[in-house]
């Protein structure tokens, strides 16, 4: 019998929103001696779905793509701080709370409905989905309560931010992205590629000043 894959569906920050959450995961690991997020490379993302287990990997990338290819540009809004799992299990998180617009929400519930088919999925996918920005978790039982009120102590920019891509992970490595810009998905060399990235910066300004130029007409 063939054995299952893990894979883990998420959207990468970047610009203002990116930097925001970097520095202050790495402003509570200094100030708390934490070092869950930041023993790694800090990426900061938002998990959609997952993780996901499948032997149908390309079954899996079709149904992205042909889900994702049906949604245009979305958006998500910094909303707080939030924190929650349990001291007894020693899963808590601390982590900035994302707002997220309805297409989001949408989109994800359409692909758990066609995921699920094939794959198996979390249960927390199939509760109420309450996006975040992790901040801090793993060594942070004993910290837990001192990082907590130093945070809601501290002003969270409400930034709004694209969700420019969706990635897909494999084992925690880039397998596919869907670029919403570019209206393609893009393998790992491409998701990568700099000049990729600054077309789809290029396309994502040109769409917000024809976005500017709409509202002015009014």
């Amino acid at each position: 019998m063939k054995k299952t894959t893990d894979y883990l569906l998420e959207f990468r920050l970047s610009g203002t929103a990116r930097k925001y959450v970097k520095d202050i995961a790495f402003d509570v690991a200094r100030k708390f001696d934490v070092k869950g997020v930041t023993i790694n490379r800090v990426v900061p993302h938002v998990t959609i779905i997952g993780p996901i287990k499948t032997i149908h990997e390309q079954r899996l990338i079709h149904e992205i793509k042909e889900t994702c290819k049906k949604y245009d540009l979305m958006t998500i809004k910094f909303s707080g701080f939030t924190s929650f799992g349990s001291w007894l299990l020693g899963n808590r998180v601390l982590a900035i709370k994302i707002e997220q617009s309805s297409e989001l929400e949408l989109l994800r519930i359409e692909l758990i409905a066609k995921l699920s088919r094939f794959c198996q999925l979390s249960k927390f996918d199939t509760r109420k989905w309450k996006p975040h920005a992790t901040i801090a978790f793993k060594d942070i039982d004993k910290k837990f309560g001192q990082i907590k009120a130093y945070l809601e102590n501290r002003n969270c920019p409400e930034i709004q931010h694209y969700v420019l891509r969706i990635t897909l992970l494999k084992n925690a490595r880039i397998l596919r992205e869907y670029d919403f810009l570019q209206h393609r998905t893009l393998n790992r060399d491409e998701a990568l590629n700099r000049e990729n990235k600054k077309t789809t910066i290029m396309l994502l300004k040109k769409r917000i000043a024809k976005i500017n130029i709409g509202g002015n007409s009014d």
